[in-house]
């Protein structure tokens, strides 16, 4: 509630104001009603602008200023998001291309190794069919046949260019299952 209280200094008389009320008493002081004279072809109008229209105004403009900032700030927030994302899917595609350059400069060697691997193993076959019968095995050992067709055929399917390593695993095998 407003109060007003008089105050004489050097003969002169000083109103002054306070305010002890509560929110709504200090916001209408914010406020005070405004009037608007206008003058047109001779006539004079005016125009009463309420405290109550001036609070509902400035709570529209202060909700579309809030509204704006929120939007402002979503928008901010997946622009933030996006370019995170964009950022992993960068990374992951550099992943990609290391590990498909691997692939292809393994590939690229795998017929090289096949080769190799193909003669050391004949050499090897080779030297076991001259050592005796006793030291060649007992017997006693399961034959692998199977397992190796099973790797070969899987190998195929997975990876044609590996099936060269996977025949030469399936002669190890059975060179050193006794088979």
């Amino acid at each position: 509630m407003a109060t007003f209280t008089k105050k004489q200094e050097n003969g002169r008389v000083i109103l002054q104001h306070s305010t002890a009320g509560g929110f709504w008493d200090r916001l209408r002081a914010w406020f005070p009603e405004r009037e608007f004279f206008m003058r047109s072809q001779g006539q004079v109008r005016f125009i009463t602008i309420t405290a109550r229209v001036q609070m509902v105004a400035a709570g529209l403009a202060l909700i579309a200023v809030l509204g704006w900032a929120g939007s402002v700030g979503g928008a901010a927030f997946s622009q933030y998001r996006a370019s995170s994302e964009r950022a992993s899917l960068l990374e992951r595609e550099a992943h990609v291309a290391t590990s498909e350059e691997r692939f292809a400069a393994y590939s690229d060697d795998l017929d090289e190794t096949i080769a190799d691997l193909e003669a050391r193993q004949e050499i090897l076959e080779g030297y076991t069919e001259m050592l005796p019968d006793d030291v060649t095995g007992d017997g006693s050992v399961s034959d692998s046949s199977v397992e190796s067709a099973d790797l070969i055929s899987m190998m195929r399917a997975v990876f044609p260019a590996a099936e060269g390593l996977a025949r030469i695993e399936a002669r190890l095998n059975r060179l050193t299952d006794g088979a």
